[in-house]
């Protein structure tokens, strides 16, 4: 069947925060298909438009425009893939199906990603003949061979009956069953030279796992892969990485799952592998980094050396509170005091860069916790480590257990988290404060974020990368706001 696979433009807070995404999924879904005898096209219209944006629903619309997106699709498509990663770009996305289905009335329409995942009743008032809910390859895979629209579960059509809860796609239990994502698609290299995180060097993107069997309320992995961890075996991930490496040239590679070390032994042997793949390539600067962060509770000493000589650098942690009642009512739960240590350890082993999540605003977060929250803060600065802190703002992403506590306590939240057509929006960490209530408002939130931000902003990084040592910079105490009243309880 001849196929093709469509990357929607993105949303992005602002112009300059656009960046390349390398198309991880669709181009994971391109290899499969191939591999079952399909014809595939792959259309990525950021990429294709990336120097073209113009300012929408409060952001930057970057990618090709519709008109100019569609003369990408072959004119005999059978089938079509639209993915559509974010709820924040669902209007973009719902216009992108009317466009293609009305240039190409003949051909199967089909929506998958995290927005159909997580709200599938908005997707299904998109003009598609299907969504997916879950992961797509064997759903897809389905439809490509012939399927109905509605014989495969997770797979809905807006005609159908949906009198229960959707059920996600049945999830692959061996992931070495699947190809590595395709290299063989229009301007691979131009992936290979934007690093959507920041990393000097050629570098790729390359997942080695999918899900976490954690069950942090902020997280919206679930509605796509549930609660379960299932990895591809380290041998698969080193020979992706060495054809990476000796084929196009990699010399960074930036680790995109959501738990890279909760096996442990896995972990260690792709890190080995990694060890070996320096050696073997003439010192080749091969280089690591995790961006979306690790559990600090899954390292040990032992793993620990194995991130130092195997080119990490940096390692990104999801701590996200210093406050244990916080912890708890996250559902992260990581034990604080045994955090530290580790990350007193990580210090000492002279990893080059270490960055922690920590999130600002999340409801429920008194005066108290916030204050002990930023008292454990203070403590990791005083290590006089590499260390800062990418300081986020709490997001109720739709299909997160913290959307639906919000909605039960009574919350404010922002339109477009509940309904992005008809009030879309940027749903961002950095820029967009999602949720507030009478205790914790717009003023309080910033005053908090401000606070942990002086704590660890450019003086402080500046004196690390000088050598002084954090006591001879003031004390959070001299920076707290001397007027104003703390929200809170």
């Amino acid at each position: 069947m001849k196929i093709c696979l469509v990357n929607p433009p993105f949303l992005f807070p602002r112009r300059k925060d656009a960046v390349l995404s390398h198309c991880l999924g669709l181009r994971g879904l391109s290899s499969h298909l191939r591999s079952l005898g399909h014809e595939v096209t792959l259309v990525d219209a950021l990429l294709l438009g990336f120097h073209h944006a113009r300012a929408e629903a409060g952001g930057w619309l970057v990618g090709l425009p519709l008109s100019t997106l569609l003369e990408h699709v072959p004119e005999d498509v059978e089938l079509i893939g639209v993915g559509a990663p974010f709820s924040q770009s669902a209007r973009v996305v719902h216009e992108l199906c009317a466009a293609l289905k009305s240039r190409f009335p003949d051909a199967r329409l089909v929506m998958g990603g995290i927005y159909p995942s997580a709200q599938p009743e908005s997707a299904l008032r998109a003009e598609v003949d299907a969504i997916v809910v879950g992961e797509g390859e064997a759903a897809f895979a389905a439809l490509a061979d012939g399927g109905a629209h509605g014989g495969f579960m997770g797979v809905y059509s807006p005609n159908g009956s949906h009198h229960r809860a959707f059920e996600r796609t049945h999830l692959v239990a061996d992931l070495d069953t699947l190809p590595a994502p395709d290299t063989d698609v229009p301007h691979f290299a131009t992936y290979l030279d934007r690093s959507p995180r920041g990393a000097v060097g050629r570098t790729a993107s390359v997942v080695t796992s999918r899900g976490c069997p954690f069950d942090c309320e902020f997280c919206s992995i679930h509605p796509v892969y549930g609660h379960c961890f299932r990895a591809r075996s380290a041998g698969a991930v080193l020979a992706e990485v060495e054809h990476l490496v000796r084929g196009f040239g990699v010399r960074a590679v930036e680790i995109e799952d959501d738990n890279f070390t909760h096996d442990h032994e896995r972990a260690a042997s792709i890190l080995e592998g990694f060890v070996r793949l320096r050696e073997t390539t003439n010192h080749v600067p091969f280089t690591w980094r995790p961006p979306n962060g690790i559990r600090i509770d899954s390292l040990d000493p032992d793993l620990l050396d194995l991130v130092q000589r195997s080119g990490c650098t940096e390692l990104v942690f999801g701590l996200e509170h210093g406050d244990p009642l916080m912890q708890d009512l996250m559902g992260k739960r990581l034990d604080l005091e045994a955090a530290f240590e580790m990350l007193a350890l990580c210090v000492r082993s002279e990893i080059p860069k270490i960055t922690l999540f920590y999130l600002i605003g999340y409801p429920g977060e008194t005066k108290e916790m916030f204050e002990s929250g930023l008292g454990y803060l203070e403590r990791v600065r005083a290590l006089d480590g590499p260390v800062t802190v990418s300081v986020n703002l709490a997001q109720p992403y739709p299909g997160t257990r913290l959307m639906e506590r919000c909605r039960a306590e009574g919350y404010d939240i922002d339109p477009s988290y509940e309904d992005p057509l008809q009030r879309p929006g940027v749903m961002s960490t950095r820029t967009v404060i999602g949720v507030t209530s009478l205790d914790l408002d717009e003023a309080e939130i910033l005053r908090r974020r401000e606070l942990v931000v002086r704590l660890f902003g450019p003086r402080w990084k500046r004196a690390v990368k000088r050598g002084i040592p954090s006591r001879a910079l003031p004390r959070l105490s001299a920076a707290r706001p001397t007027s104003g009243r703390w929200k809170g309880s």
